[in-house]
């Protein structure tokens, strides 16, 4: 079974903490780096992958990715806020249906 399912949620939660740091002037230059960071990565990842496993080994490859997985955690640990949502000044209150919805 492919995983690549997993791939759509992380994209959906990148664009919704975008949409959420980044104000309505600055959203779609935002949205729009986002966008070019997906295709530099699908075009240097595998060339990177190929390229080390060809004069290296697999084993190397998998180690360099799981190296640029922590850098990239790290990152996102450092730079993006814990809470994104800004507060509203008004109050709304749950109850009835839509809360059930």
């Amino acid at each position: 079974m492919s995983d690549v399912w997993l791939l759509t949620f992380l994209a959906a939660g990148a664009q919704m903490v975008m949409t959420d740091v980044s104000g309505s002037g600055e959203r779609a230059d935002a949205l729009g780096k986002l966008g070019v960071s997906y295709g530099v990565g699908m075009v240097v990842g595998p060339m990177i992958g190929g390229y080390v496993t060809s004069h290296y080994s697999e084993q190397i490859a998998a180690g360099v990715a799981a190296a640029i997985c922590i850098l990239a955690i790290v990152i996102v640990w450092m730079f993006v806020p814990s809470n994104t949502k800004r507060s509203s000044t008004s109050k709304v209150k749950a109850g009835g249906w839509g809360s059930i919805l």
